[in-house]
């Protein structure tokens, strides 16, 4: 699975980054230069193709259950 982050201060970033990282089988790449994307609500996460936009409203619970749901499918 390959989980990009666009758009977060390196704070953010790397809570992100921890909570993704005690989650099995994922690989993640942090996007340089995110102005190539025109998302509405950054940051934003890429799932598989798919864009979750506003993470910083999710808590950590939340945003674990995203990531999870598409292992399930």
């Amino acid at each position: 699975m390959k989980i990009q982050i666009v758009g977060c201060n390196e704070i953010k970033e790397n809570e992100f980054k921890e909570i993704i990282k005690n989650l099995p089988n994922v690989t993640t790449q942090v996007l340089e230069n995110s102005c190539k994307f025109n998302i509405k609500y950054p940051p934003a996460m890429i799932i598989d193709n798919v864009v979750v936009d506003d993470i910083n409203s999710l808590s950590t619970n939340e945003l674990k259950n995203i990531i999870l749901q598409f292992f399930e499918t």
